[in-house]
């Protein structure tokens, strides 16, 4: 599936990890995913993604995050 057809907001599986995951981030063929039922994050290869839903015009507005009240999706150090 190629970067062009996967948007932030898309609702997806992939072949990585079962479950249901919707769309952060694309970028450099890297699709980074949020488990629809819980907190778990997910990077995985664009190829390994199949889409189920396509994203609301409401889903795909995601605010940035880095302002001092929301911590990035993403930190690796665990700091708050």
């Amino acid at each position: 599936m190629s970067a062009g057809q996967i948007e932030v907001g898309d609702v997806v599986t992939t072949r990585v990890s079962a479950g249901v995951w919707q769309v952060v981030h694309v970028a450099h063929g890297q699709v980074w995913l949020q488990h629809v039922d819980d907190e778990r994050r997910l990077t995985v290869p664009i190829g390994t993604v199949k889409l189920r839903h396509k994203a609301t015009l409401s889903a795909r507005h995601v605010e940035p995050a880095g302002d001092d009240e929301s911590p990035s999706l993403f930190t690796l150090d665990g700091d708050s």
